[in-house]
Parts: structure tokens; sequence; C-alpha cells
């Protein structure tokens, strides 16, 4: 599956077809693109445990990432933190130009990663998968959202 994660959504249908009860529900492109970014070392059967057990904890027809357990969830983001912890490869300056200010300097490297972890969710990203992304409580989100002046729909 981290060969070829395009398959990954078929995988996650098939799944869905083989249990007769759950045929109506469907798991949104964001959890989709979630899962298609997850490296699943349990592979096909910790895929299939993931998605048999979310059908059977929801109700909803479409799900969406607030309806993914929290567990993977916190695999994910610390997953996604590994990776932005490698910074070598982006195009954020770390060097604090001439007269910035520390407080200046974490304001710009906190807009990078909340905007990473926007564009890492997805196009419906909510408050709720962002701040579970992230690995901070809903209300800090919302706080920090506001004084970095971003919004998820960018």
């Amino acid at each position: 599956m981290r060969e070829r994660p395009e398959d990954i959504e078929v995988i996650v249908h098939h799944i869905i077809a083989t249990h007769d009860k759950h045929k109506d529900k469907k798991f949104s492109k964001d959890c989709i693109h979630l899962f298609e970014q997850y490296s699943w070392p349990g592979n096909v059967r910790q895929l299939q445990n993931l998605v048999l057990s979310i059908l059977e904890t929801t109700n909803q027809k479409m799900i969406s990432i607030s309806d993914l357990p929290n567990e993977f969830l916190d695999k994910f983001a610390r997953k996604e933190t590994a990776t932005l912890g490698n910074l070598s490869d982006c195009h954020l300056n770390l060097e604090p130009t001439y007269r910035q200010s520390l407080t200046e300097a974490i304001r710009d490297y906190e807009r990078f990663i909340i905007k990473k972890h926007i564009a890492s969710l997805g196009c419906s990203t909510t408050k709720t998968s962002l701040a579970a992304s992230l690995g901070i409580p809903r209300t800090s989100l919302r706080r920090k959202l506001t004084n970095l002046n971003i919004s998820i729909k960018d």
C-alpha cells in the first residue's frame, strides 16, 4: 500500500461492499486523502480493521475526518509532525530578519506549520480535524487562527 496509495480508495470501497449492512456508507474524499497519506505499517489488515471499526461506530452515511478515531488521527499527526520536522526541503526561512523579534519569528513559524497541516488535510478541512492533526485543543486552534489571520478555506 505504501508503494501504491492510489489503490487505497479501491480497497476501502471493496471492504464496504463486502459488508451488506454498511453498503450505504461512504468515506469523504478528505478521509481517503488522509488514508493515502498514512504509511500503514500493518498494511491492508490495518486499513481493513480501521474501516470496519469506523463503519460499526458511526451512523453517518458520509464519513468525514471528524468521524475517524482519535487514535488514528493522533498517529497521523505524529507522522506529519515528524515529516514537518525535516524542514531542509521547505521554503521557510528560519533565519529571523535583522529586526524581527522572537515573537514575530514564532508567529511566522506557527503560521507555516498550520498552513502546512491545512494543505495536507485537503480542501474541506474542519477545525476539529485540524486541531487533531496539530495535537492541540480546538479552542487553542481557534485562537491561533484568529491571531494569525488564517482562514481554513484559503
